[in-house]
């Protein structure tokens, strides 16, 4: 009797021991403080991808809505303090914001955490007072720089938040071998990068926060120009606060269109060139800074903006068939040139500017904002490798002249396909 019961016992300490960790097993991912661990993505032999660092909360991102106009106290220290990232996992339906305070929270985390190895400066103020923030990645007295732009346009933030994971991943892994030998580091201190992931913080705010995101004494002005058209949806808004549209406030058009606005709007109203503090801002640092190669994000379509009349330029053959394959988007076959061009564009002055080459990348597939986790996934999928690639091959240009543009871009041919990062 007394063997049966022991028996007994032990059968049902068992159960319950299974039962336990069959629940653990099914329920282990549910505790949002446990992070989940981030898959290591697959490359070619010879180039290494590393996984994504999480202190710009991808998978998290819901921008507070509204979000009090007050700007100071946001230029980025170094504060030890991690980004706000509400625990809010959304839907593939969910519109993934990102506006200007959760953007400087990771800008001052980024800075924080990486304190030594990143140069996070302010390249100036917008017109509402917001920072224009500026990221290096390598020397400052690097043998080759590159310019990366995004957050241009209001509706594009989903762009700044692409940039900025990018920052964060290679920061995450300067020390990781990228290929032939070479670390993130050492490619990097050779040329560097300089990133600005949020370009028009004023129109980004605008555009998700509405009214509530500008100062009190301009309120009266946004909302006119949100009137005059015919709208009173904030989504559509891509200009700066003053409704100067920053895209296209890089010189003046050479041909008229009834297409563009005469007055201040919420997108399509050049303005006088370079008359926008975030212009203003590009400009003085393309100044003091020899760039081989600009590229910006912004637009949609999936397409390569590359030549604005520069269409036999060797390097800018090269760089432009580099980026299209490594994106998998489409170069524009016959783009606006300086003496026909109806706006010009930030890639396009510095093209005219310099006579180097710049390059618009068109990102995602349909209308800007509003994104979704897909739309997110894509634009990493097309945009990750590229910036790694650029500064590896470093200026193309150098002993070139008579290359065949297919040598840089046949090199692991598959290397974006093999690229999976899920947010």
């Amino acid at each position: 009797m007394k063997k049966n019961t022991l028996i007994l016992c032990i059968a049902a300490f068992l159960i319950v021991a299974i039962i336990a960790v069959a629940f653990l097993i099914g329920n282990g991912d549910s505790d949002p403080g446990t992070p989940l661990p981030t898959p290591t993505p697959t490359a070619s032999p010879n180039e290494v991808i590393p996984p994504k660092g999480d202190i710009v909360p991808f998978d998290k991102v819901v921008d507070p809505t509204p979000t009090p106009y007050n700007p100071s106290g946001t230029t980025p220290t170094a504060s030890t303090t991690g980004s706000t990232n509400p625990s809010i996992t959304p839907t593939p339906t969910v519109d993934l914001k990102y506006g200007y305070n959760t953007f400087m929270a990771n800008a001052n985390s980024i800075k924080s955490m990486f304190a030594g190895k990143v140069d996070v400066t302010s390249i100036g103020k917008s017109e509402f007072g917001r920072e224009i923030v500026c990221f290096r990645l390598g020397k400052s007295d690097a043998e080759h720089k590159l310019l990366m732009v995004a957050g241009v346009n209001g509706s594009e933030y989903g762009a700044s938040l692409i940039m900025m994971k990018q920052i964060e991943t290679y920061l995450s892994s300067l020390d990781e071998v990228y290929r032939s030998g070479r670390t993130y580091k050492s490619i990097f201190d050779f040329c560097s990068i300089y990133f600005i992931p949020m370009l028009n913080p004023d129109g980004i705010e605008i555009n998700i926060n509405g009214i509530g995101s500008v100062p009190a004494d301009k309120q009266a002005a946004v909302t006119s120009i949100l009137n005059l058209g015919g709208t009173n949806d904030f989504s559509l808004w891509n200009a700066n606060g003053e409704g100067v549209d920053v895209s296209i406030n890089f010189g003046t058009g050479t041909v008229p269109s009834t297409s563009l606005s005469t007055s201040p709007a919420m997108s399509g109203y050049p303005g006088t060139p370079f008359s926008t503090k975030s212009a203003q801002a590009v400009k003085t640092l393309c100044e003091n800074n020899e760039f081989l190669l600009t590229t910006v994000y912004s637009g949609c379509g999936k397409f390569v903006d590359w030549c604005f009349g520069n269409e036999d330029n060797i390097t800018s053959i090269l760089y432009s068939n580099i980026i299209a394959n490594r994106s998998g988007y489409t170069k524009i076959a016959n783009g606006p040139t300086p003496e026909e061009c109806i706006t010009v564009s930030l890639s396009q002055w510095f093209v005219s500017q310099y006579n180097k080459s710049g390059v618009t990348l068109m990102v995602g597939a349909g209308t800007s904002a509003p994104y979704t986790q897909a739309d997110l996934d894509d634009m990493w999928d097309s945009l990750s490798a590229i910036p790694p690639y650029l500064a590896y091959l470093g200026d193309i240009s150098e002993g070139e002249e008579t290359a065949n543009p297919d040598e840089f871009i046949t090199i692991e041919p598959t290397f974006e396909n093999t690229l999976s990062v899920p947010f």
